[in-house]
């Protein structure tokens, strides 16, 4: 029986099923969150953040965004319990906080490229297209 994060709200679909079947196949809010709903959970989030970094990013925040994906991909390590819940949710901001310092390094705490670099890197991309 899979779990579902949150109800259709299609007024059009069958009547409601009892409150003790919803019971059993809802997951537990945090699951949906972190992980469980397909668009807006904090590891969809950071896969797609992951996917883009690939394009533009440096190896050090691939790598730091992997990790923060790693987390929440093993589904043995999906909470139970609130308590376990936040137990994880810390490991993802340690994890968050890496990405953080990683960015900030690289992008805000380097000298600008000169414009002639710019240019260089520019051709070197074309060249290899």
């Amino acid at each position: 029986m899979a779990a579902t994060c949150w109800p259709s709200g299609n007024p059009s679909a069958a009547p409601p099923p009892s409150a003790e079947y919803q019971l059993k196949t809802r997951a537990a809010p945090w699951n949906c969150l972190l992980k469980q709903h397909e668009v807006s959970s904090i590891y969809h989030g950071l896969a797609t953040a992951r996917g883009n970094a690939t394009h533009v990013g440096t190896v050090e925040l691939i790598r730091a965004l992997s990790e923060a994906v790693l987390t929440l991909e093993d589904d043995n390590a999906m909470p139970q319990s609130p308590v376990d819940a936040l137990l994880l949710t810390n490991q993802v901001l340690e994890r968050l906080s890496a990405v953080y310092e990683v960015i900030d390094h690289h992008w805000f705490h380097q000298e600008a490229l000169s414009e002639e670099e710019v240019y260089r890197r520019f051709v070197q991309q074309q060249q290899q297209q």
